[in-house]
């Protein structure tokens, strides 16, 4: 047998009520509400769905670009052999994946074969500018 919710809980007379409770933090004497700076936030506000899917598409670049490839390469063979278009219309998407895909792989490649050797120079530079400028020796 289900009990009544009075019989549960008690009536709206016989439920404790809550008292109203004052705030702990006030303004400190002397100072009112206007005057008080309030720390500034470290965070960034969050950023919008697009912009967090555009770093997930960044962070995956070479999936993309894989699959930019396949989808360019079956629009070419759709365009060369089902509406046998003209040689420089069913090129097109060849093309695309070249600027598209192709560069930035390059530029990647590029720069992580360029970023050590770059540094590998910097640093002899560096240990031979300290070796002829040692402090016991005289420029005469």
């Amino acid at each position: 047998m289900i009990e009544p919710i009075d019989k549960l809980y008690g009536t709206q007379s016989q439920r404790l009520e809550l008292p109203i409770m004052e705030t702990a933090l006030e303004h400190p004497s002397g100072k009112n509400q206007e005057t008080l700076t309030y720390p500034k936030l470290r965070h960034q506000p969050p950023r919008g769905r697009f912009w967090e899917s555009m770093g997930a598409v960044w962070r995956r670049k070479t999936s993309v670009i894989a699959a930019f490839s396949v989808a360019a390469i079956i629009l070419h063979l759709i365009l060369r052999f089902g509406f046998r278009t003209s040689p420089g219309a069913f090129q097109i998407p060849l093309l695309a994946v070249l600027v598209f895909g192709g560069i930035p792989l390059v530029y990647e490649l590029l720069r992580k074969l360029l970023i050590p050797i770059c540094w590998e120079v910097f640093l002899l530079l560096r240990r031979s500018s300290w070796a002829n400028t040692s402090p016991g020796r005289s420029s005469s």
